[in-house]
């Protein structure tokens, strides 16, 4: 993202977020220790086709934004099947 906004705020502000949101997360795990999570397994396995769509664009060394812009909208869809379809299943922390 960087050759393409020409400047280091906007990637840095993205790594910045997704780094407190794992933070957080995590602390809230060891800290309360909930019986239940609910786990979206459809979401976990698009999330290997974002992973491995970013590392081919990666490789590719590409300057068009097109690239990241088809991965922002193709999040946007996935976000809205996951909120419209209910495929959660709850696991069991003992």
């Amino acid at each position: 993202m960087i050759p393409i906004c020409q400047d280091l705020l906007l990637p840095v502000g993205c790594a910045s977020v997704a780094f407190a949101m794992f933070i957080g997360y995590a602390l809230w795990i060891w800290i309360r220790k909930p019986a239940r999570v609910v786990i979206n397994k459809w979401l976990s396995g698009i999330g290997m086709c974002f992973t491995l769509y970013f590392l081919c664009v990666v490789a590719l060394k590409s300057d068009n934004q097109w690239w990241y812009v088809f991965a922002f909208v193709c999040g946007v869809v996935t976000l809205f099947i996951t909120l419209v379809t209910d495929k959660d299943e709850v696991f069991e922390i003992s």
